[in-house]
């Protein structure tokens, strides 16, 4: 994890080591039941979008189609439909009437004409046009500000009886110390919130038997991943859980907890509370994507503590030879494959050069960005479609 003061170096290390971290994405890993399936990425479309600079996915309309970007150049928002036809571009990092903050966290289609913002301090709920409709304050206090390694999404919405709500993860709530016990029992940092009502609710707790409630020992602050793949139903996980969780939101109902296949399931060590040491993970869970019914759990292996140790040493370590040599002797990733009734199988990821903005949907599809080794002035989004493989 990373601070906010480390945001652009977060985003600038990974467009250089993700197509190394993509490498090996597939296992033969014997632990694994026979019985598991092996899924695929077939290309169902893409859109071609005219643009010299850098822009990052951000969201992606099911009832329109239309893909949300945010150029990290301009600091622009823009709206392209499916034609790659720029629909609507605003600066909301402005000062001004429609100003959201100067780092945001996410941002979110809202219903077929609006849009939402996660900002600091603020939700802010815009026009497509980026004009201010309305703001919500965060349900909790928070003493910090963070931009989260992998790029995993925290805000999303969900319908509640007709009402169109929001579920965030807000990673510096207030509370005791994160190297104690007391942090892991008692702060909540996942609420559902409601522009109609301004009324908010923590959900998807910890629950008393899980690793971080139960270990005793410090790994990690215990940050969810999470996706929305159905309905209100959410898939969640924690970076060294065994287990996926499967919650209905409207309820804050535990629906089912799925072990992740012991082959894949996360490897670390711990340190007390309180210690200066810092514990090594080896091995993470990193991002969830919803594709319809499915769901697309992504496990990491990461550089050793002490191996990014020595590298970080080094003048201008983000661009070194050993960061890259590192990356692909430690980073591979692995794409897992759940339905909330339990494990099916792996994804034989066979992507190409894509850049690390991933976006599932619950319409059954997966959007990527392509990312061209040399300069081009425009950019291309593909829309992937999950299949079974036949023997």
């Amino acid at each position: 994890m990373k601070s906010i003061t480390l945001t652009r170096f977060i985003a600038f290390i990974f467009s250089i080591v993700f197509l190394a971290l993509l490498q090996g994405c597939t296992s033969n890993n014997s632990s694994v039941s026979k019985q598991a399936k092996v899924f695929s990425l077939t290309l169902e479309d893409s859109i071609t979008f005219d643009r010299l600079s850098e822009v990052e996915l951000q969201d992606y309309n099911e009832n329109t189609g239309e893909l949300l970007l945010h150029d990290a150049q301009t600091s622009e928002i823009l709206i392209i439909n499916t034609q790659g036809e720029l629909v609507s571009s605003f600066d909301p990092f402005t000062e001004g009437p429609n100003y959201v903050s100067d780092q945001t966290y996410g941002w979110n289609f809202y219903g077929e004409d609006q849009i939402l913002a996660y900002g600091q301090v603020h939700f802010h709920r815009l026009s497509k046009k980026g004009q201010r409709i309305q703001r919500l304050e965060y349900p909790v206090e928070v003493s910090s500000w963070w931009t989260l390694d992998y790029n995993p999404r925290m805000l999303f919405t969900f319908d509640d009886n007709n009402e169109s709500k929001i579920v965030a993860f807000i990673p510096g709530v207030t509370g005791p110390n994160y190297k104690t016990q007391a942090f892991q029992d008692s702060v909540d940092m996942v609420y559902t919130l409601s522009f109609e009502s301004s009324k908010s609710q923590a959900v998807f707790e910890k629950l008393e038997q899980s690793v971080y409630r139960s270990l005793g020992k410090y790994v990690d602050r215990g940050w969810p991943t999470m996706a929305n793949f159905s309905d209100s139903r959410f898939a969640v996980t924690y970076s060294i859980d065994s287990v996926l969780y499967i919650f209905d939101a409207v309820s804050n109902e535990l629906l089912n907890q799925i072990p992740i296949p012991r082959g894949y399931q996360p490897k670390y060590d711990y340190v007390d509370f309180g210690s200066k040491n810092v514990p090594d993970r080896s091995r993470i869970n990193t991002r969830i994507f919803p594709m319809g019914e499915e769901i697309i759990l992504e496990v990491s292996d990461r550089i050793p503590e002490s191996v990014m140790t020595k590298i970080q040493q080094l003048p201008q370590w983000w661009e070194s030879d050993e960061l890259m040599e590192a990356s692909r002797k430690y980073s591979d990733r692995y794409y897992l494959v759940f339905n909330q009734n339990g494990y099916l199988g792996n994804l034989n990821w066979q992507g190409t050069n894509i850049n690390y903005h991933i976006i599932g949907s619950k319409n059954g599809f997966l959007w990527l960005q392509r990312r061209y080794e040399d300069e081009r002035d425009y950019r291309t989004f593909l829309k992937m479609k999950i299949t079974e493989e036949l023997n």
